[in-house]
């Protein structure tokens, strides 16, 4: 109703359907006089009409299901009715107009009717329909693009295409009739067919190929007179232009056809001059199929599954992909598989060369395949170019060997090298001075193996072992410090120049840091060309820092303990008398410490203690230093540690002389180098002594005895050279180096 917020359902509303009380799509609606409702129920094919309230239609039009009968319609979309109830259908599919007298069982076509098109007597697709109270019919030519007028229900003239006798009916907009006289007619000349008949057939081709002959399907109808035709095609529809030449009811077209291409045939009789136009069927072109290329050629190993493969480049469908043993696939294997992509998992494990490739389909082109591509089995070995090489043990006196050590160049041209394992891998002090072979063994990822042999000469490091350093106190001391791991418990060598003052310490140090009480504990081996050797606290590095010391000559049986407790201040020297001591230690307990020597390292004496404040934090460990700006000291070392407490041993006070045991006999010859006499002294002795004195060619030069501790040995006429002294006390032998200059 007017104004209303809300509808009504007047007609339908029962779902989708054919019944009396549904509708199926309704498309257009008319309502007279009376409140009727006519609907254009499109999908059922029909015109129902709905009393006022009424719960159900009536079918007043069609019904008989889809088609172009007098009694069908195939989905109408318009309806309207005119004051005397006939009811006037736009018949879309048919591309007509329907006229439908109340009550009747068929319609009647009142425009249009002659198949779709856009010449005055069609229509295409109709959506609309009006009639005026001229009898004037409006249509709604959807299609075509425009409103058609058909002049009323009135034909004032006809053009009849057989002979026979003729009247005309004419019946009013208000329903009345009345019937003309008869007219008849005997002769025609000519007249052009109704429609251009069907040819045929639409059809798809490959490109470059011929096309199918085309045929009548149907003549034209409805002429009089004789027929001509003319073919016409287009590339670019609707814009068709004749084919010179060909005026047959069927054509071969001559040539191949390399585009979408139409064709249509026009007809007439001679006698008139407008053509008439047939059906148009059009020729699809499928491009020429291309296989593409075959991505993601790859080398894996043997029984291993391979990455996907990727086709690129194709034109067409894949139909399916194939494998072969061999490049020219002379039994290829067929894999059912229509994408662009071959996945590793569909190919699984490949244990030998194989090849692959797709095979591709346009339309209905020949198939065509793809380029092969090679999946590779890895069985190639590694490559390694084996060195010999000479390696030097660590501080530890161990050395692992590393792949640079072996090899200078090292690879796999397919894959990656795998591991690499060396037999020895390690080396220790047992042997040093040896040339070791070492087997090499490379495999790569798909364990192909080389193996190959490097000697490898193994030597002593020098380093020293951390967290040692060592430093010069001053710079005129100009020292070096090696680690030798491989001499007893491992051996310390260090070197110093120029000579120490009270106010200027000239020592080279190996040291490492000591925080808190500690103790640093050493055994002299040897020291050579008169310097001095010892072990040392100091609060740091600088040549006048605090510091405290013991240092011995071993020839010379006085021993100093210096220190200094004000940094800058004189470092103050005590001189002892300790013959041919080795072992030595401080102890530092706060800002007390003891000094303490042993002949045997594990009874201690104790020669000093004192109290000096220093850091928290100094430095420990041993040094030398020489005697002479121009001289340098050599002094080695071995037993030596720097520990966080105190060690302790059987120490005791005082500084009586500790009795040697014959088994720690010690001997010591000084000066060493020497140029004129030489002190032969072994502490404590009282046994014979027998000696032998050889160069290095092992010639004898001179041998004696004598008992007792000390003897001094004439060497003023020996030439400069080294000589190896042999003793023999007891039944023991030993040995001892003199330099002779």
């Amino acid at each position: 109703a007017p104004g209303a917020i809300s509808g009504t359902t007047v007609a339908g509303g029962n779902g989708y359907g054919s019944n009396a009380n549904q509708l199926a799509y309704p498309y257009d609606v008319f309502v007279d006089g009376s409140g009727n409702i006519f609907i254009a129920d499109r999908n059922n094919h029909r015109i129902q009409k709905w009393a006022p309230g009424a719960t159900s239609g009536a079918t007043v039009a069609g019904g008989n299901g889809s088609g172009s009968a007098a009694n069908q319609l195939a989905y109408p979309i318009g309806v309207f009715v005119d004051g005397a109830g006939t009811i006037f259908i736009a018949d879309q599919s048919n591309h007509r107009i329907q006229k439908w007298a109340p009550g009747a069982t068929s319609g009647a076509t009142v425009a249009g009717g002659n198949g779709y098109g856009s010449n005055a007597n069609q229509l295409y697709s109709p959506f609309g329909v009006h009639v005026d109270g001229s009898g004037n019919i409006f249509i709604a030519d959807y299609s075509n693009h425009r409103i058609q007028k058909w002049g009323g229900t009135f034909i004032t003239s006809y053009t009849p295409v057989v002979g026979g006798t003729y009247i005309a009916v004419v019946t009013t907009a208000s329903g009345c009739t009345v019937v003309t006289n008869e007219i008849v007619i005997t002769e025609f000349c000519c007249t052009n067919p109704t429609n251009g008949g069907e040819i045929a057939e639409s059809q798809t081709i490959c490109y470059g190929t011929l096309t199918v002959p085309f045929t009548g399907a149907s003549v034209p109808t409805g002429y009089v007179g004789d027929l001509e035709y003319q073919w016409q095609i287009s590339t670019a529809s609707p814009t068709f232009a004749d084919i010179p030449g060909v005026f047959s009811e069927t054509y071969t077209h001559v040539g191949t056809v390399t585009q979408t291409t139409w064709f249509r045939r026009l007809a007439k009789v001679t006698c008139e001059t407008d053509w008439v136009e047939s059906n148009v069927v059009e020729i699809t072109v499928d491009p020429l199929s291309e296989g593409g290329t075959v991505t993601n050629a790859q080398t894996i190993c043997s029984d291993e599954t391979p990455a996907d493969l990727e086709l690129t480049g194709h034109v067409g469908n894949v139909l399916r992909w194939q494998r072969s043993a061999n490049a020219a696939f002379t039994s290829p294997v067929n894999i059912s598989v229509t994408s662009t992509t071959l996945s590793g998992s569909t190919i699984g494990a490949v244990t030998q060369d194989t090849w692959f490739r797709a095979e591709v389909q346009s339309g209905v082109c020949d198939p065509a395949y793809s380029d092969a591509v090679k999946i590779t089995i890895d069985t190639n070995p590694p490559y390694a170019t084996p060195i010999n090489n000479t390696v030097a043990l660590n501080p530890s006196g161990t050395y692992t060997l590393a792949v640079n050590d072996l090899l200078s160049v090292y690879g796999d041209n397919e894959n990656s090298v795998a591991s690499i394992t060396m037999t020895p891998s390690t080396f220790n002090c047992t042997k040093l001075g040896q040339t070791i072979t070492v087997e090499v063994k490379v495999v790569d990822e798909c364990n192909n193996e080389t193996i190959v042999y490097s000697n490898i000469t193994v030597q002593e490091g020098t380093g020293l072992p951390a967290p040692w350093l060592n430093a010069n106190t001053h710079a005129s001391a100009n020292g070096t410090a090696i680690y030798s791991p491989c001499d007893d418990e491992g051996t310390f060598m260090l070197t110093a120049t120029g000579k120490s003052t009270t106010t200027k310490d000239v020592h080279h140090f190996v040291h490492q840091q000591l925080c808190g009480n500690g103790t640093v504990i050493a055994r002299l081996d040897e020291v050579q060309n008169g310097g001095w050797a010892g072990v040392m606290m100091r609060e740091s590095n600088a040549h006048a820092s605090k510091a405290i010391l013991f240092k011995t000559r071993l020839y010379n049986p006085n021993v100093i303990i210096g220190y200094r407790t004000s940094t800058g201040s004189a470092m103050r020297n005590l001189s002892q008398v300790a013959q041919l001591i080795r072992w030595m230690k401080i102890q530092r307990s706060g800002s007390n410490f003891k000094v303490f020597t042993s002949y045997n390292g594990t009874t201690w004496q104790q020669r000093y203690s004192g109290t000096i404040s220093m850091n928290s934090c100094i430095q420990a460990g041993i040094f030398t230093e020489s005697v002479l700006a121009s001289r340098t000291s050599v002094a080695w070392f071995d037993n030596v540690e720097v520990v966080p407490f105190l060690k302790a041993g059987d120490d005791f006070a005082g500084v009586d002389v500790i009795e040697m045991d014959k088994e720690q006999v010690q001997i010591d010859l000084y000066p060493n180098p020497a140029d004129d006499q030489v002190t032969i002294f072994i502490a404590g002795n009282e046994s014979e002594v027998s000696y032998q004195i050889s160069d290095m060619e092992g010639r004898l030069i001179g041998q004696s005895t004598f008992t007792g501790s000390e003897f001094l040995l004439d060497v003023s006429n020996y030439k400069p050279g080294l000589y190896v002294i042999r003793f023999e006390i007891d039944g023991e032998i030993f040995t001892k180096r003199l330099v002779v200059m």
